[in-house]
């Protein structure tokens, strides 16, 4: 991979494909919240949700070695952006190490978290065509594909697809 900043972001490129691998200028591993409503085995959507942005985290370094690139964010989220009960503060580091010769992309997240009622996940915006979307996710002795999940198709998916330590997201080419 090749690493760069420009004025729109940070910009990692495939060199295989000389394909961008995020949306153009978005931060890698978004932090998202939304409400939690429900038990261990229903949940419902309420529509309540809250997306780290531009300007929610600040770029505190990035370190280009021979072997990998290593970019730091850190971040937090007020209480007053958040608009419902038991959400109470959420400070983040987020670590990237991107290696030069490895189609491999490491993300450490460290986050101190203060509430209840909040669910706390994680957002790649890739530019990885969705329509086309294979993810193979790590499960416990092994691997197995799942289907795309999102709020647009949330009845479909009813929950969420945790992977234990990785999850391989392409399509027809990437």
């Amino acid at each position: 991979y090749l690493v760069s900043k420009s004025d729109i972001g940070l910009s990692v490129t495939d060199r295989k494909y000389a394909r961008p691998i995020f949306t153009g200028g978005a931060i890698p591993a978004q932090i998202v919240l939304r409400e939690d409503v429900g038990a261990l085995w229903t949940e419902e959507f309420t529509g309540l949700e809250w997306r780290e942005g531009i300007g929610s985290s600040e770029l505190e370094s990035i370190e280009i070695g021979d072997v990998f690139a290593k970019i730091r964010y850190a971040g937090q989220i007020p209480l007053k952006e958040v608009s419902w009960h038991g959400f109470e503060g959420l400070n983040w580091r987020k670590t990237f190490y991107i290696y030069k010769d490895i189609d491999r992309i490491d993300v450490h997240i460290d986050m101190d978290y203060k509430g209840r009622a909040t669910e706390v996940s994680v957002l790649f915006p890739t530019n990885v065509n969705a329509a086309a979307s294979r993810c193979r996710y790590e499960i416990p002795f092994g691997s197995v594909f799942r289907e795309p999940y999102s709020k647009d198709n949330y009845k479909f998916g009813r929950g969420n697809w945790p992977a234990l330590s990785w999850c391989d997201y392409c399509d027809e080419n990437f």
